[in-house]
């Protein structure tokens, strides 16, 4: 694959455009999307593909194509309860790159995760980036968090092969049965960026599920 592939965003949201947690409001997508612009270049050829699943904090359709400015952004409406695998999935469908970045929300990028991503996916491997997560609304404190496989750039074969995203019910999971099943495909590299961090909110497994269907519950436990 050559390293001029198109590069698909997959973004999938719910409500984190303008939230407002203890009177502080926090701009989790308008900061992912600034970040994006700032580190895509014109001959990565790339865009963003957000499925949205009705938001209504801040809707996507007044600011989010302004946002993303150079990059084409697709805004794709999804319904029903959220989850993040269905979501990302609706996302890569609309997608037309060989290369998929897959990011969180919350997450602010640097080049050398699209530096690092491409050298590997052209190889032939996945790449799951390391990132710093702060810890406080102040974002004064955080740690590393190499146990998070939510974002990760890939070739659009070897997604495919490894069956997509699990759609779950509820918030979790996906994340690491899609790195099994990649892994079992193509090797992974992991690497530390020292300037990607994922923004502060809530980290209680019920904010982060409130949106799922609540007729199941915390099933992260379930098999």
């Amino acid at each position: 694959m050559r390293a001029t592939a198109m590069i698909s965003i997959c973004i999938t949201v719910k409500n984190r455009s303008r939230l407002v947690i203890n009177g502080r409001e926090l701009r989790l997508l308008p900061n992912c999307l600034e970040a994006i612009v700032g580190c895509v270049k014109p001959e990565d050829d790339a865009e963003i593909v957000i499925s949205d699943w009705q938001s209504d904090d801040w809707p996507l359709a007044e600011w989010a194509a302004e946002a993303a400015r150079p990059i084409p952004l697709k805004l794709v409406p999804i319904e029903g309860y959220f989850s993040r695998g269905r979501g990302l999935n609706v996302a890569f469908d609309h997608a037309q790159g060989d290369v998929l970045l897959f990011l969180d929300t919350d997450i602010l990028i640097c080049r050398e995760l699209i530096d690092v991503g491409l050298q590997c996916v052209a190889a032939g491997k996945a790449f799951y980036p390391v990132y710093y997560q702060f810890t406080n609304p102040d974002h004064t404190s955080g740690k590393w968090f190499p146990s998070s496989y939510g974002n990760v750039m890939v070739a659009r074969e070897h997604f495919l092969k490894a069956g997509r995203w699990p759609e779950l019910k509820t918030w979790g999971r996906e994340d690491n049965q899609l790195h099994d099943a990649l892994r079992k495909i193509v090797p992974i590299v992991r690497e530390v960026m020292p300037r990607m961090v994922h923004q502060w909110h809530p980290d209680s497994f019920a904010w982060k599920n409130r949106y799922a269907n609540p007729q199941y519950g915390d099933t992260r436990g379930a098999r």
